[in-house]
């Protein structure tokens, strides 16, 4: 699974003019890519979306926050919806 982490603040330079903040950073870890589920969620613009799978992977390793694009490759591309952090396994809904 690979995303990319949000891009750092822009700041303003020494002279007054704008920085534009660090891009973000591509992350790719292991993962294990379930297909479906019952779970439905409301985006912002109240319309009803289905969750399409579940991605688990193992407990202590950095991962996406919600809203964030992640790629599981051959299987699935979009929006993170649902974080659950377990005992044994950390699993992302998407």
């Amino acid at each position: 699974m690979t995303w990319t982490t949000p891009d750092g603040e822009p700041t303003d330079g020494p002279d007054g003019f704008p920085i534009p903040g660090t891009p973000g950073e591509v992350k790719e870890i292991p993962c294990h890519w379930h297909l479906g589920g019952n779970k439905e969620y409301r985006n912002e613009d109240n319309n009803i979306t289905r969750q399409k799978g579940r991605i688990r992977i193992d407990v202590g390793v950095e991962m996406p926050e919600v809203g964030q694009e992640v790629v599981v490759v051959g299987h699935f591309k979009g929006e993170v919806k649902d974080i659950y952090r377990g005992q044994l396994s950390w699993r992302i809904d998407v």
